[in-house]
C-alpha cells in the first residue's frame, strides 16, 4: 500500500482515490498533522471505511471525505473542508453509509454532511458546523444527536422524505428554518436536552404524515408548523411560538401552548393542556385538564 500520506493511511491504494472494496483509512495525531487534503472514493470502491482519531485533523481546501456506495466514517478528531466536509453518495443503488462523529466536523464554505442517499445512519455527539445546510438526510435514515449542528445560511438538517431525528442536543441556524422535512414520512423525536433555534417545517404537500413526538420535557421558543400529528408522550413541554397539527394527542404531563396553535383537533386521554395561546380548533377532552384558550 501506498503509506506515504503522512497521518492518513490507506490499507490499499492512494487516500484520495481509493478504487478498491473494503480499504481501512486511519487518521492519527503523528506528524505531521494535521493533514492537508481531502480522502476520497471512486465509484468502482465499495464499504470503505474511514477513521479519523482523536486529535487528529484533516483539512482540504475541496471535499473533505467522499465515501461512494456505502462505507463508515468514525471522527473523533477535526474534519475541516472549504467545500462540503463529507459527501455520501451511491452509484450503485445499494444505498447506506454509517457515520459517527464525537469530534468537529466543519465546513467553511459548503455543507457539513450530504448523505442524501437512502438507509443512511448518522450519529452526532460533537460539533458539525457549516455555511450551508449542515447534515442533508436520504429517504429511510436515521440522525442522532446529542451534539451540536449548526448552519449559518441554510437550514442546519433536511431531509427528502421518510426520515427520522433524534434530538437530544442543540440544532441552530441563522436562516429562519433549522429543520426543513420535505418529502413526507418524517419523524422528529424531541426529548429532555433538546434545543432548537429556528422554525421547524414539514414541507406543505409532503407533510401528510410527518410526526413530532415529545418525550421528557423541554422549552421550544420557535415555529413548528406543517405537522400531520404531535403527539405529546413526556413530562412537561411548553412551545412559545406558533404550532400546526392536524392531530394533536395529549396522552401523559403538561403540554404548554404560547403561541397561535391550528388544528383539526386536541385529543386528550391524560395529562394538562395548558398555555396562554390561541387554540383553533377543537379539544377532546376524554380525561385529562384543559386551561388553555379555545378560540374555535
Amino acid at each position: 500500500p501506498d503509506s506515504a500520506i503522512a497521518d492518513c493511511v490507506a490499507s490499499s491504494g492512494d487516500v484520495d482515490n481509493i478504487v478498491e472494496t473494503g480499504v481501512q483509512v486511519t487518521c492519527d495525531s503523528n506528524e505531521p498533522n494535521p493533514y492537508l487534503g481531502g480522502i476520497g472514493t471512486t465509484t468502482t470502491s465499495t464499504d470503505v471505511s474511514v477513521d479519523i482519531e482523536e486529535n487528529a485533523e484533516v483539512v482540504s481546501t475541496g471535499v473533505g471525505v467522499a465515501l461512494e456506495n456505502g462505507g463508515t466514517l468514525d471522527n473523533a478528531g477535526i474534519l475541516q473542508a472549504n467545500d462540503t466536509a463529507v459527501s455520501a453518495t451511491d452509484s450503485s443503488g445499494d444505498g447506506g453509509i454509517t457515520i459517527s462523529n464525537s469530534g468537529t466536523i466543519r465546513s467553511t464554505e459548503g455543507a457539513g454532511i450530504i448523505a442524501d442517499l437512502s438507509d443512511s445512519d448518522i450519529t452526532n455527539s460533537g460539533d458539525i458546523i457549516s455555511d450551508d445546510v449542515a447534515v442533508t438526510l436520504g429517504s429511510n435514515s436515521e440522525l442522532t444527536n446529542s451534539g451540536s449542528i449548526t448552519a449559518n445560511d441554510a437550514p442546519a438538517i433536511s431531509t427528502s422524505g421518510n426520515a427520522t431525528i433524534d434530538n437530544t442536543g442543540t440544532i441552530d441556524s441563522d436562516s429562519d428554518v433549522a429543520i426543513s422535512l420535505q418529502g413526507g414520512g418524517n419523524r422528529l423525536n424531541l426529548d429532555s436536552g433538546s434545543e432548537i433555534d429556528g422554525d421547524v417545517v414539514a414541507t406543505p404537500g409532503g407533510a401528510a404524515s410527518d410526526l413530532l413526538v415529545l418525550s421528557g420535557e423541554g422549552n421550544e421558543a420557535e415555529n413548528y408548523t406543517g405537522f400531520a400529528s404531535l403527539l405529546m408522550q413526556g413530562e412537561r413541554w411548553t412551545f412559545n411560538g406558533d404550532v400546526q397539527a392536524e392531530i394533536i394527542a395529549l396522552e401523559s404531563g403538561t403540554l404548554t401552548l404560547n403561541g397561535n396553535v391550528t388544528t383539526g383537533g386536541v385529543d386528550i386521554t391524560a395529562g394538562t393542556l395548558a398555555g396562554t395561546g390561541a387554540i383553533n380548533g377543537s379539544i377532546n377532552n376524554l380525561s385529562g385538564t384543559v386551561s388553555a384558550r379555545q378560540v374555535s
